[in-house]
């Protein structure tokens, strides 16, 4: 049920929509660092859903639905940014503009991320144990984080993954960092130029096929390490 760009606001209302019928025995959730950061904006490509703290209850409420359509957000940026121009050199200014404005380093910029991002969790991890669906978190790892050692230093480092790591840590939720993963028996060089993508401007973007069967792999170890398969499987 992956879909490119969505935060942890979105994968959640996509698992209550369209997950949660099927009744699943396990949950593999896989995110991804920058989705940390996704989850606070209410523009990431698209206008999309979001949740915002009511100050008078600290409840989240859901807000932005139903998402508008695009011919509608055009209007509407046109106007908020007195531009004219093309439709998609308009919506990247106002992706620039909202990546600005949450930028870390905001006051409280993480302190209200880790709220939101921890109520979310544990929303979804409520649900789940009602009806004793096991979850597991697969924290994947961007591509450039394995292109040397002092690469991975700093992806294990970097401030969404450390945060995302001490929320999965405080809701007891399982989880497998690729970070940690991928380079057990398996040379950085190999998974940086074999397991991602390479693309022709010189970006490194998801899995290749076999990165996705490693990952595979390291996932089903998982499961059966932390008895989430069924019969000891």
């Amino acid at each position: 049920m992956g879909v490119g760009s969505y935060g942890i606001d979105q994968m959640l209302l996509k698992y209550e929509r369209y997950g949660q019928p099927l009744r699943p025995d396990v949950v593999v959730l896989g995110i991804y660092p920058h989705d940390y950061d996704r989850t606070r904006l209410s523009f990431y490509s698209y206008s999309k859903p979001i949740f915002r703290r009511d100050g008078k209850t600290g409840q989240y409420v859901l807000e932005n639905v139903p998402v508008p359509p695009p011919k509608e957000v055009y209007a509407s940026l046109k106007n908020s940014l007195n531009s004219t121009g093309s439709y998609a050199w308009v919506f990247v200014k106002n992706r620039v503009r909202k990546l600005l404005s949450t930028l870390p380093g905001n006051n409280g910029y993480y302190e209200e991320t880790d709220r939101l991002v921890e109520s979310l969790l544990a929303r979804l991890k409520a649900d789940l144990d009602k009806t004793g669906t096991k979850l597991l978190v697969v924290h994947i790892s961007p591509g450039h984080a394995f292109e040397n050692s002092e690469a991975l230093s700093r992806g294990k480092s970097a401030p969404q993954t450390a945060h995302l790591r001490a929320l999965y840590e405080k809701l007891k939720i399982p989880y497998v960092d690729l970070l940690e993963a991928l380079p057990q028996g398996r040379p950085l060089e190999t998974i940086y130029k074999e397991y991602y993508i390479h693309r022709p401007d010189g970006s490194v973007g998801h899995f290749t096929p076999r990165g996705n069967a490693e990952v595979a792999k390291i996932i089903a170890e998982a499961l059966k390490q932390k008895g989430m398969m069924k019969n000891g499987g």
